[in-house]
C-alpha cells in the first residue's frame, strides 16, 4: 500500500483502448513511489478496463496505482471521482489517448520539490502519429519560464485561451473543492481551470515539452454535438450576465 503520494495524476478511460496501453507505458517508464496514478474507469465497453488490470498486474509499482470504476457519467464525474480519491499534495491529469514525454515526471516532482508552487505549467507536442513525436514543434505559454506571481501573468494565460487540464498541475491546498461541471464532456477545461489561477498565489511554468496530446477523429475534440455546443454557450452567457 503506498503512502501519501507526492503527486497524484487522475486518468479517467472510457473506450480508449486503440491508445491507452501508450499512455500506461509513458508512465510505468518514469513511475516513481512520490507518485499516484489514479486511473478512473468511466464505464468502458471495451476492453480498457481488461488493460489497465493487466497492466497493473504486470507494472513493477502496482502499489502505485489505484483503479476505481463507475458507471458511465462523463469526463468531470471521472476526473472528480479521481481527484476525491487522490492522495497526493498536488494533483495533475492525464488522457487516456495521450502520453507523457520524457522527463514529465522527474521535472515535476523536481519543481515541487524546490519551489512549492501553488500552479506548474508545462510545455507540450501535438502529434497524430506517435512515431513523428521527436520531431514535433513544442507549444508553450506565453510567459518566461521559471517563477511568477499568477497576478503577473494572468493576462497573458487568459488571452491565450489554452485550457487544457493536461498542461496544469495544482497544489490540493489552494483549491481543496476544486470539481468539474458534471454533465459537460466538451471544453469542461475552459469551465473549470481558470478557477485555479483566481485561488492560486504562485505559478511556475516550465518551459519544456512534458506532454504529447494526441489528435484524432474518434476524440472529443472532433465529435461536438449540438448539445454540447449549447452547454458552452450558457456558460459564456452566465459569465457575462455575472460580470
Amino acid at each position: 500500500m503506498q503512502s501519501q503520494a507526492l503527486l497524484s495524476l487522475v486518468v479517467p478511460f472510457y473506450n480508449a483502448a486503440d491508445y491507452f496501453g501508450q499512455l500506461l507505458a509513458s508512465v510505468e517508464t518514469q513511475l516513481t513511489d512520490a507518485v499516484q496514478i489514479v486511473l478512473v474507469c468511466d464505464g468502458a465497453t471495451d476492453n480498457s478496463l481488461a488493460l489497465a488490470q493487466q497492466h497493473i498486474a504486470a507494472s513493477a509499482k502496482p502499489g502505485c496505482y489505484l483503479l476505481l470504476t463507475q458507471a458511465n457519467s462523463g469526463v468531470s464525474a471521472a476526473r472528480n471521482l479521481g481527484i476525491a480519491h487522490s492522495t497526493g499534495c498536488y494533483i495533475g491529469f492525464l488522457d487516456a489517448d495521450d502520453v507523457i514525454l520524457p522527463g514529465y515526471m522527474s521535472q515535476l516532482l523536481h519543481v515541487i520539490a524546490q519551489h512549492q508552487p501553488d500552479l506548474i505549467e508545462i510545455g507540450y507536442k501535438r502529434f497524430s502519429d506517435i512515431s513523428a513525436l521527436p520531431s514535433a514543434r513544442p507549444h508553450y505559454m506565453r510567459h518566461k519560464a521559471g517563477k511568477h506571481k499568477v497576478s503577473s501573468v494572468a493576462s497573458a494565460v487568459f488571452q491565450s485561451n489554452r485550457w487544457f487540464s493536461c498542461l496544469r498541475i495544482y497544489r490540493k491546498a489552494i483549491a481543496p473543492d476544486f470539481s468539474f461541471p458534471s454533465g459537460i464532456a466538451f471544453c469542461e477545461d475552459v469551465m473549470a481551470i481558470p478557477t485555479l489561477y483566481q485561488q492560486a498565489f504562485q505559478l511556475y511554468h516550465l518551459r519544456l515539452p512534458l506532454y504529447g496530446y494526441r489528435e484524432h477523429s474518434s476524440s472529443a475534440s472532433f465529435n461536438v454535438t449540438p448539445a454540447q455546443q449549447q452547454q458552452l454557450q450558457q456558460f459564456f452567457t452566465g459569465l457575462q450576465q455575472g460580470s
